[in-house]
């Protein structure tokens, strides 16, 4: 018995032995499979890094940081610009603020859309260059186009994304510009002439508006249409709800979805960044964004040189919107810049050249004058006797205001459907 029970031992020691060995085999033989599958993700891995640090090398970014305006989606979007693959986009919303530099950028979308043959969202009265200002754009404000399809919007409107969906197809690109608002409104002021709309008879009729705003709003009657430019008109123009304008939660949600909604906003204060980066989003040549640029004594004489304290201050509370609204895209605008690399600014010096070389060209040869015929037709100065590499109506329609060329497009034939208006 008892040498039965030392066997069934032995047996038992021997099979815990043995299923111990297995247990170990089986360990080691996973053990080894996950040794292996992880050398061989790590190689996988850095090859592929490696494969992207070299292509990150070839490829000309266009592009954008991560920061609050530009979506990971729109960063994408505006990135793919890989050598021999930029596409040249089309289909553009330009939201046109008053008195910000806007004519110069409409400008050069008006020239872009004539010589490609596109379709303009255009005012549906012909005696306006604004498509429903100041009312929210809506489509029942457009001309109809013959075949129901439209490229481009670059006249005043009040930004309404709902109705502008309606019309713009899916892929356009929304941009807009802004100005630093202290000249911003102080030219605005002046500009609309407002000192004499309010009955302001003083020596600084600027100043004297900024000490009672309030009271000299009320002098303007309820329909009186230039009354919105005279408080956060920027903000006006891209949407903003007046009665909101001391709501801190609608100014910062109002923000938010600029942030989102529009892939590039543009500082007028400096236009050739700007149009250096829209051309880069856009995948167009330095060509296509010339521009004519006012003579520093022009820029200077819209605006006094400094302003006191006193009123800075009533101005900033005054236009509180529209400072929050500079602020935050000012800042985004040159993280973008920073983000774009050396090339960038040879592209910036490479466009003041072009814009002073066409300058000078157009003043010498004396061919900036009226440019629309009565027929609505661009006319021609004598013929040039200095040859640059562009069309000989380039003066004519560089120097056409955002008005007239929009009589010229209007006139286009076939394009729109205009006996509807009869």
């Amino acid at each position: 018995m008892c040498t039965l029970k030392s066997v069934y031992e032995r047996c038992c020691c021997l099979y815990a032995v043995t299923r111990m060995r297995k247990v170990r085999y089986q360990c080691a033989v996973a053990l080894l499979v996950f040794v292996v599958w992880a050398i061989v993700y790590i190689v996988l891995n850095n090859r592929l890094l490696e494969l992207d640090e070299n292509r990150a090398k070839n490829v000309h970014i266009s592009g954008e940081v991560r920061n609050p305006v530009f979506t990971n989606t729109q960063n994408r979007d505006t990135k793919e610009k890989f050598a021999g693959s930029c596409e040249e986009k089309t289909n553009i919303v330009f939201i046109k603020v008053h008195q910000a530099g806007g004519g110069a950028v409409s400008n050069i979308l008006q020239r872009f859309g004539d010589q490609r043959n596109l379709t303009f969202v255009l005012p549906r009265d012909d005696q306006t260059d604004s498509a429903g200002w100041p009312y929210c754009f809506h489509t029942s404000h457009m001309l109809p186009s013959s075949n129901g399809r439209y490229n481009i919007l670059c006249n005043h409107a009040v930004y309404n994304r709902r109705e502008l969906n309606k019309v713009m197809p899916i892929d356009t690109t929304y941009v807009t510009i802004l100005r630093h608002p202290e000249h911003h409104f102080e030219t605005l002021f002046n500009h609309y002439r407002f000192a004499d709309k309010l009955g302001i008879h003083s020596r600084d009729p600027f100043s004297s508006f900024l000490h009672k705003p309030e009271e000299f709003l009320s002098r303007f009657a309820a329909n009186e249409h230039e009354r919105f430019l005279l408080r956060n008109p920027m903000a006006y123009d891209l949407g903003f709800d007046p009665e909101n304008f001391t709501n801190e939660e609608a100014i910062f949600d109002f923000i938010d979805d600029i942030h989102r909604s529009f892939k590039l906003v543009m500082i007028a204060d400096y236009l050739e960044e700007s149009l250096v980066l829209f051309k880069r989003l856009m995948c167009w040549s330095l060509d296509d964004v010339i521009f004519l640029k006012p003579s520093d004594a022009k820029i200077h004489s819209e605006h006094r040189i400094e302003l006191s304290n006193d009123i800075r201050e009533k101005l900033q509370k005054w236009n509180y919107v529209d400072n929050i609204l500079y602020r935050q895209f000012n800042k985004t605008f040159w993280r973008l810049i920073h983000s774009q690399g050396p090339d960038f600014y040879e592209e910036v010096e490479q466009l003041r050249s072009k814009n002073k070389q066409i300058f000078d060209f157009c003043m010498t040869e004396k061919r900036v004058h009226s440019m629309i015929d009565r027929d609505g037709h661009f006319v021609t100065g004598k013929p040039p006797t200095v040859q640059i590499p562009f069309d000989n109506m380039i003066c004519s329609k560089l120097d056409t205001s955002v008005p007239d060329y929009t009589k010229y497009l209007r006139a286009k034939p076939n394009q729109y459907i205009k006996w509807e208006l009869r």
